[in-house]
C-alpha cells in the first residue's frame, strides 16, 4: 500500500435554467438556479496496481440567488474505490455519510448514507455487465418539499453478436423520498415517487475507442 496523493480542492459550480423553463406551473429558473461552493480534502492509497482507495472530507454550500429558503450546508466523509481501466473490473464505487443542513429551520435536515457506483465487467471478451447505483439528496421543484432522497440503480448487459455488431439491454429502479417544509400546506405529505426505466439498443464498433449506437 502506497500513499499516491494528498489533495485539497476548492470547487465552485453553477446549475442554471432558462428563464422560460417551467414545470407544473413552477418557474425552474427562479426556483433552482444555484451555485455550489466548497472544499474537499483527501488522501489516495494505491492498494494494488489496478486498485486505488480514496478517503475524502467535504464541506459544501448551496446558494440560491432567487430562492434563499433553499440555501443549505453539508459536511460529508466518503470512501471511494477506483479500478484501473486495464483491470477486469472498470469504474469505481464510493460510499459515505452526509450531514445535510438546510438554512431554513422549517425544513428538516438529513443525516444518512450516500453512494455512487459505476462499475463494469467483461466476461470472456464477449459479454459486458454494467452496474450503476446512487443514493443522495436531490433538489425538488416544489418549494413545499424542497428536496428528496433518491435511491436506486440500473443494470446493463451488452452482448457482442458477430464482428463489430453488438446489442444492449438495460433496466433500472429509482425511489424519490420527499421531505416536507413545516408550517405550509403540502398536497402529498407522505410523497414517495418511483421510477422504472427499461430499454435496449444495437451498436457498431468503429474502432478501439468509438462506437455508434441506436437506443
Amino acid at each position: 500500500v502506497a500513499v499516491t496523493g494528498v489533495q485539497r480542492v476548492l470547487f465552485r459550480s453553477q446549475e442554471l435554467f432558462n428563464q422560460a423553463a417551467t414545470y407544473q406551473g413552477t418557474n425552474l429558473h427562479d426556483e433552482l438556479n444555484h451555485t455550489n461552493i466548497g472544499l474537499t480534502a483527501g488522501v489516495q492509497l494505491q492498494l494494488t496496481p489496478v486498485t486505488a482507495l480514496g478517503v475524502d472530507l467535504t464541506h459544501a454550500e448551496e446558494h440560491y440567488g432567487y430562492q434563499p429558503l433553499r440555501n443549505s450546508k453539508a459536511d460529508s466523509v466518503t470512501v471511494a474505490v477506483r479500478f484501473d481501466p486495464k483491470g477486469l473490473i472498470k469504474g469505481g464505487a464510493s460510499f459515505g455519510f452526509q450531514d445535510y443542513r438546510p438554512d431554513d429551520r422549517s425544513l428538516p435536515g438529513r443525516r444518512g448514507t450516500t453512494a455512487a457506483v459505476n462499475v463494469s465487467y467483461v466476461l470472456l471478451g464477449m459479454t459486458k455487465f454494467g452496474v450503476n447505483y446512487g443514493r443522495g439528496v436531490q433538489s425538488s421543484y416544489d418549494i413545499t418539499q424542497p428536496y428528496y432522497v433518491q435511491t436506486g440503480g440500473s443494470l446493463e448487459i451488452g452482448q457482442q453478436l458477430f464482428g463489430p455488431l453488438d446489442v444492449v439491454v438495460r433496466g433500472g429502479l429509482q425511489q424519490l423520498d420527499y421531505r416536507n417544509r413545516a408550517g405550509v400546506i403540502v398536497l402529498f405529505p407522505d410523497r414517495v415517487d418511483h421510477a422504472k426505466t427499461f430499454g435496449g439498443g444495437i451498436g457498431y464498433q468503429l474502432g478501439k475507442d468509438m462506437r455508434i449506437g441506436l437506443d
